[in-house]
């Protein structure tokens, strides 16, 4: 069961077998990747995740852009996907559009954007401004009395631990073309995590936040606390306004139980307890909007919490039609698996009350007002439905917001349809979250692959430094993970989906075979290694108290031979690296370990710790090796908050430098991955939680980070890649896609060079990356032992001379690694 799904418009059947094949075999997992993330990042002298200090660390960041202190002699460039989109909380239709086609949307970690035109599968998306101080974009309002009024709230706050801190709520008075960050919420901790924002007749601005309902009657400026529950959660979850203009107002979270339902009538003054039952925990509301006062119909659903087996499940549906004076039950099927926590939502039909849409892992749909459902497969349209929005003037379209991004459907809000269509609206819509990426090293090639969140590994391949013109294929499904691309040979392309399951994978990413199937070993985001030049991969199996066990799979795109290895040391995993020298395997464990296995898998096995007891110990996570000149010269980052994340070895390990002291300019927060500069080695790159950070000088006591965020958002990058055939550095980011960027010559390694002056030295190589020019004034004298070195050519002209006793070498290789 191995296809390959072009994400674009497709057929009915199409999503329903993507579905299902989801559903079998790859199924993603929102609290095993949110239980990963804490383990990874949580700082370990206190076991928790401080998020407060990525707020801090933003602010700095800020300040640097503004003062136009970021390293100058990058650019990045968007690559795609130019048609994934990326899970989206945030979506609503333009009031201001008369043709009722501009819509909105925010990415939890790509910021805010409109599309002018959802019915068209072409048109393109618009992106806002990737630099504003947060791109968590969970919630999107509109002043119904003034339109060109809008708000936007930040932070996802449902307790997946990948979801980013907000920063408040933003403002613009004139439909989204200029905006402004509201001070009054920037640096207020109740303004952290924004569920949801809803605006009155009169301008009067409600917010849902994570300490109770606040309201605002001047546009943002101001806020007052209106509503905190006294028992249960105060966790508000969800805002609805009638067209009487009652507010409701849900509370509720998987680490906040409680649930409670209150009403309005008074905009916000006093408010009426009106829950059915208080033992759920994430609850959501929806009224049917052709219903009014003492008729509302209601609908709310609530979950359990964090009280396995059941946690994310359906703990009670609900439904009103007196405005919340009684409820009756409603039966109805488990569309939200264990994943209620992380996406629910409700929304009724404009003009039908009995027409209800549910939306959790899946989309179910009543047309009797709660006593019949249709469910429809996992993966219909997409996993994961955080938005659902009606279209007012024609209701038989409905808009979806999903761990795919937006999609829509022109007849699931018909009450008749049983088999909706749908249509993937994310042109441009590059809010994708990598977790890794690998580029073909192959010159000026745009071809890249990387795992992502629950949109599988995607292949994009548009031209070099160009976004939005390539066709983006998800080559696998649920999450992917960690890929590599041989580099010398671009048709062994291995990829990961969760836990220790690994493809091959050709040159166009097509399905190859499957090179290990052990879903039920290794951890949820594997560790994986590979060597290019012996074509070996490891990847981490299980442990048991005195030994580790790896997969090894030889021959790798030839015969392709899977075999287990054991080291006879129990380690807890969390990175590989294949060494300079074959059969050589560095393995990164928790708690500052690091093992070298030589003659790995093969006779004469052995193995050495060689952490030396230096680097950062307790509940630590290396995050990524890198290996410079030699497997002496080894680079080591670390993803936890609040210790040193860059250490240093010369010398194979026997002593370790700090490379993150205090002064040093890095942030206090993860870093996810690393990589020398092998033409100039003093030269380092961090993929970290605020873009991609560079020294010119590890060897320096205080390396002096910068961040090269020019042309990057303000996002959270994970993979770095280096391809040395054009110098191109790639970067895998968690909320925006792929970026690439050339690095440029360093000093000793000119572009192009014409010699001028006689070359007396007794020896010499002189290099350049694309071409050298000599001439007679170039001869080289007995005795002389000159080399030539370049990347395309070597122009010798008529008049140049090696004379007898020299030693002369030209050779098409540019500029040397160091």
């Amino acid at each position: 069961m191995h296809k390959i799904y072009i994400i674009a418009v497709a057929l009915f059947s199409v999503f329903n077998v993507w579905g299902q094949e989801k559903k079998k075999e790859f199924r993603e997992n929102p609290y095993e990747r949110a239980r990963f993330e804490s383990e990874i990042t949580q700082d370990p002298a206190t076991g928790n995740v401080p998020t407060e200090r990525l707020f801090s660390a933003r602010k700095n960041l800020q300040d640097k852009i503004q003062k136009g202190r970021l390293a100058s002699s990058m650019n990045w460039y968007e690559m795609g996907p130019s048609d994934a989109g990326g899970r989206t909380r945030a979506l609503a239709l333009d009031p201001n559009d008369t043709n009722h086609k501009r819509v909105w949307a925010g990415g939890v970690a790509g910021g805010l954007w409109y599309n002018n035109d959802f019915t068209d599968a072409n048109q393109q998306w618009v992106k806002i401004d990737d630099f504003w101080a947060n791109l968590a974009v969970s919630c999107i309002a509109f002043d119904p009395n003034s339109p060109q009024k809008m708000y936007v709230g930040t932070g996802e706050g449902w307790q997946n631990i990948d979801a980013v801190r907000g920063a408040g709520i933003w403002y613009s008075a004139n439909n989204g073309t200029v905006w402004q960050q509201l001070p009054s919420t920037a640096s207020n901790a109740d303004f952290y995590y924004v569920q949801d924002i809803a605006v009155n007749s009169n301008g009067k601005v409600f917010a849902a936040t994570q300490n109770g309902v606040y309201r605002s009657t001047d546009n943002g400026s101001t806020w007052q606390q209106v509503l905190l529950p006294t028992t249960g959660s105060t966790f508000a979850a969800d805002l609805e306004i009638a067209s009487d203009q009652t507010i409701f107002a849900t509370f509720g979270k998987i680490t906040s139980s409680g649930s409670g339902i209150y009403k309005s009538t008074d905009e916000g003054a006093t408010w009426i307890n009106i829950t059915p039952d208080n033992t759920g925990a994430r609850t959501e509301l929806a009224l049917a909007p052709s219903t009014s006062g003492s008729m509302q119909v209601i609908y709310a659903v609530s979950t359990y919490g964090d009280s396995p087996p059941n946690t994310g499940k359906i703990k009670w549906f609900k439904k009103s039609s007196d405005a919340g004076s009684t409820w009756t039950d409603i039966v109805a099927p488990n569309f939200t698996s264990n994943q209620g926590w992380y996406n629910l939502i409700l929304s009724v039909h404009p003009t039908d009350p009995n027409v209800v849409i549910a939306g959790g892992t899946n989309l179910a749909k009543t047309t009797d007002g709660g006593a019949n459902w249709t469910m429809l497969f996992y993966g219909l349209p997409y996993p994961d439905q955080h938005a659902i929005v009606y279209n007012p003037y024609n209701p038989d379209q409905v808009l979806i917001g999903n761990d795919g991004g937006v999609f829509v459907s022109n007849n699931y809000g018909n009450a008749a349809t049983t088999e909706p269509t749908f249509q993937r609206r994310t042109k441009g819509y590059n809010v994708a979250q990598f977790y890794s990426v690998a580029v073909k090293n192959i010159a000026g090639s745009g071809y890249a692959i990387g795992g992502t969140q629950d949109n599988g590994s995607l292949r994009i391949n548009p031209p070099i430094f160009t976004q939005g013109t390539g066709t983006d294929v998800a080559i696998f499904s649920g999450d992917g993970y960690i890929c590599f691309i041989d580099r010398d040979n671009p048709n062994v392309q291995i990829i990961s989906g969760i836990k220790n399951v690994y493809e091959l994978h050709n040159q166009n990413g097509d399905f190859s075979e499957s090179i290990v199937i052990d879903g039920d070993k290794g951890k949820f985001l594997n560790p994986a290694a590979y060597n290019d030049k012996i074509n070996v991969f490891y990847s981490y199996s299980d442990t048991t108290s005195t030994t580790t066990r790896l997969s090894r799979v030889t021959d790798v795109g030839g015969g392709t031979v899977l075999r287990s290895m054991t080291v006879n040391v129990k380690m807890d995993i969390t990175f590989m690296k294949a060494g300079k020298t074959d059969h050589t395997l560095f393995i990164g464990c928790k708690g500052g370990k690091i093992y070298k296995v030589t003659n790995a898998g093969i006779a004469g096995q052995s193995f050495t710790q060689i952490d030396n007891a230096c680097l950062p110990t307790g509940n630590t996570t290396i995050s990524c090796i890198d290996i410079g000149a030699s497997d002496d010269n080894l680079l080591v980052t670390f993803s936890n908050y609040g210790i040193a994340s860059i250490w240093l070895t010369n010398d194979g390990g026997t002593t370790w430098l700090n490379k993150d002291q205090t002064g040093s300019g890095l942030e206090d927060m993860p870093v996810r991955a690393a990589v020398f500069y092998p033409l100039d080695r003093k030269q380092v790159f961090l993929a970290t939680e605020l873009g991609v950070w560079q020294t010119t000088d590890i060897s320096a006591p205080n390396p002096n980070w910068q961040p090269t965020n020019v042309g990057l958002a303000n996002v959270r990058c994970d993979g770095l890649v280096y391809r040395s055939t054009d110098r191109v550095l790639a970067v895998g980011t968690h909320g925006r896609g792929i970026y690439m960027s050339t690095l440029p010559l360093p000093p000793n390694c000119n572009s192009q060079l014409v010699l001028e002056k006689e070359n007396r030295l007794p020896n010499a190589t002189i290099e350049s990356w694309d071409w050298i020019q000599a001439n007679a004034n170039n001869a080289i004298n007995a005795n002389q032992k000159v080399t030539y070195s370049a990347g395309k050519y070597i122009l010798l002209e008529p008049n140049f001379e090696a004379k007898q006793g020299s030693i002369f070498q030209a050779q098409i290789a540019g500029c040397s690694e160091n």
